[in-house]
């Protein structure tokens, strides 16, 4: 039941395990891309970018990526709980500058995710997703930040990866990188698909369960789904008593409805 009407919580259409899979993925069925899903386009995308850094729009989207992590403000992931989404997406690209990792490998990861995100079948509408993909995406270069307090006392932690904070760190990404989205991100698929051939279709498991889809009940056939208003009646149950009709009127003709209004 959604979490209104079970009364543990407010939304109106979605139950808590789904609300919290939204929260983490960006939509309520489809899991993100996995780190294996991305390798071929990661190639890819290096391989297609490494020779064109001059680009004007290359160029422009590792300016932009370079400056979205000078503007961040390095942050103990403990004095992030409470913080605004904004806050805690400068904290990320902070973490990122203090990781060392160079614009050109997020601008790769982010073209990589939009060409998965293009040659993906089954990917939900809207632009919601693709921002938590490009986010998630980024997110794992530098997840947590780990303290030192002396030789062998250490104490890591990491960022949630889930929430609004997934949405803002994404439009940011894709804002930076829109030009490349439109100019290059076709190219990158089409030498994906040369070197590692075409995504083969795959439909996605829309009935998940908690505990696993084998224990999800399987769906039921639509002859047997109740009429809407009708309580227990079913299609198959009209189509029989259909046919228990049409029997007694070629058997004894009109003298079968006798009695019956």
């Amino acid at each position: 039941m959604p979490e209104a009407a079970a009364g543990t919580g407010l939304s109106l259409f979605l139950c808590r395990y789904h609300r919290q899979f939204k929260a983490r993925h960006g939509s309520e069925w489809k899991r993100s891309y996995s780190a294996a899903d991305l390798a071929p386009y990661r190639r890819a995308a290096a391989r297609y970018l490494k020779p064109r850094k001059p680009d004007f729009w290359i160029a422009n989207a590792l300016i932009a990526i370079e400056t979205l992590l000078a503007s961040g403000r390095s942050t103990r992931i403990t004095d992030l709980r409470r913080a605004n989404p904004d806050v805690k997406a400068r904290a990320a690209f902070a973490r990122l500058r203090d990781a060392k990792i160079p614009p050109a490998v997020i601008l790769e990861r982010c073209v990589a995710v939009l060409a998965m995100h293009l040659e993906d079948h089954s990917k939900p509408s809207g632009r919601e997703f693709l921002d938590v993909q490009l986010a998630k995406s980024v997110h794992r270069l530098a997840a947590g930040k780990r303290t030192s307090y002396g030789p062998g006392s250490s104490w890591y932690r990491a960022a949630k990866s889930s929430g609004q904070v997934l949405r803002t760190l994404g439009r940011t990404l894709r804002t930076a990188c829109e030009f490349v989205e439109a100019e290059h991100v076709p190219a990158v698929l089409a030498l994906k698909v040369e070197r590692d051939g075409a995504k083969p279709y795959r439909q996605e498991p829309l009935v998940r369960s908690r505990f696993g889809n084998d224990r999800a009940p399987p769906p039921i056939p639509p002859e047997d789904r109740p009429l809407a208003g009708d309580g227990d009646i079913t299609p198959r149950m009209v189509e029989e008593e259909a046919r228990k009709i049409r029997r007694r009127f070629r058997e004894i003709g009109w003298k079968a409805f006798e009695g019956e209004f």
